[in-house]
């Protein structure tokens, strides 16, 4: 087993909350050990520069998905033209289930509907 693995969960939550969301649910593959570490991490960012309009299904299903007691945050960062007001009460309705505490979202100002 690799060093990083045997550190605490708590630990390892903790670094995993400053990663890309991207980033931590691809952690899943690692090991048993990692497959569902990513369920708890406290804070989840989802940045659409790097999917450009195609995350809204990957955001769908990580929040069902998420099973944290509480997230300390939940970031949107970026959101363009893609998304919808739909994209977005979803969204925001999931928050109010994961009893989220600080909700970020950052429509990009290239954005051509409104929110």
């Amino acid at each position: 087993m690799d060093m990083i693995s045997q550190l605490p969960d708590e630990l390892l939550l903790r670094i995993l909350s400053r990663l890309p969301t991207t980033n931590v649910v691809a952690t899943m593959v690692l090991s048993k050990r990692w497959k569902f570490l990513w369920m708890f991490v406290p804070r989840l960012v989802y940045d659409d520069s790097y999917w450009h309009g195609r995350s809204s299904q990957f955001v769908d299903r990580s929040l069902i998905f998420h099973k944290a007691p509480i997230l300390e945050t939940l970031r949107f960062i970026n959101l363009g033209r893609a998304y919808g007001s739909g994209d977005l009460h979803v969204w925001i309705r999931a928050a109010d289930k994961c009893c989220v505490r600080e909700l970020i979202i950052h429509v990009s100002s290239t954005c051509e509907y409104p929110v």
